[in-house]
């Protein structure tokens, strides 16, 4: 069965927004979760998501290193601007089998 999680992407900038299209990127523990059957080893289930608060959206994501490896670097585009001192909702993990 999927496993999902929200992703908390905050803008600390004092004075500048993160555009849209700015590449955000996460540290996944990839092989854990390989380990205990939660996930496949190529990364195939790994999924990005955006909710807009009415329809899911899967994003474009890919990994900077390697899958199943114990600091995979996910990297997907922002969808929307995230304003100064803010967090941008919406975003969230799936995977699982």
């Amino acid at each position: 069965m999927p496993t999902r999680g929200r992703l908390k992407i905050t803008n600390h900038e004092a004075l500048k927004i993160i555009p849209k299209g700015t590449e955000a990127q996460f540290t996944l523990d990839h092989s854990s979760l390989v380990k205990v059957k939660k996930s496949v080893m190529t990364g195939a289930d790994v999924r990005v998501v955006y909710f807009d608060g009415h329809s899911f959206t899967e994003l474009g994501r890919g990994v900077k290193n390697n899958w199943n490896s114990d600091s995979s670097t996910v990297f997907f585009d922002l969808v929307k601007d995230v304003g100064v001192g803010k967090t941008a909702q919406g975003y969230f993990l799936y995977y699982g089998i």
